[in-house]
């Protein structure tokens, strides 16, 4: 097996060199939050999109941090440790996108690059965060209409 990288990307996928065949390194999302079913539930959703990791605890939310570059973070609790934590990202890895999951009409936090309500469904998430990564989402009823 022989591995090279390729000079290719298309929608912030990456493009490698596999045994001749082209394949592609997904968008790498971080979901922390103190609710493991709903983490666990998100990584479902999103995981044939995003190459997606979830951590309910903050030691090993700062260990996966930073041993590994992340595109877009998602807080989805609003704990004074979780904003500690976001913050840290916020101010060592500037190119790290944070969304916050807030309750409905409290305002953005100074950490966040955008906030999603709570009360918005998982697709608006999967929209939200499609748009930050600069990917286009396209669904088989578009593609019908071509």
């Amino acid at each position: 097996m022989q591995l090279s990288l390729a000079n290719r990307t298309d929608n912030l996928l990456i493009y490698y060199i596999e045994d001749g065949v082209a394949m592609a390194i997904r968008p790498r999302i971080l979901f922390v939050g103190d609710d493991i079913t709903l983490l666990q539930t998100r990584e479902l959703i999103f995981g044939d999109r995003f190459e997606v990791l979830i951590s309910a605890r903050l030691s090993e939310a700062f260990n996966l941090a930073l041993k590994q570059p992340f595109k877009l973070i998602v807080v989805f609790s609003e704990t004074e440790s979780w904003r500690e934590f976001a913050e840290f990202i916020a101010r060592e890895s500037p190119k790290t996108i944070i969304l916050a999951i807030t309750r409905n009409g409290e305002s953005k936090p100074g950490w966040a690059d955008e906030v999603v309500p709570s009360t918005k469904g998982s697709l608006e998430l999967l929209r939200v965060c499609a748009q930050r990564l600069g990917i286009t989402m396209r669904s088989k009823f578009h593609e019908l209409l071509e």
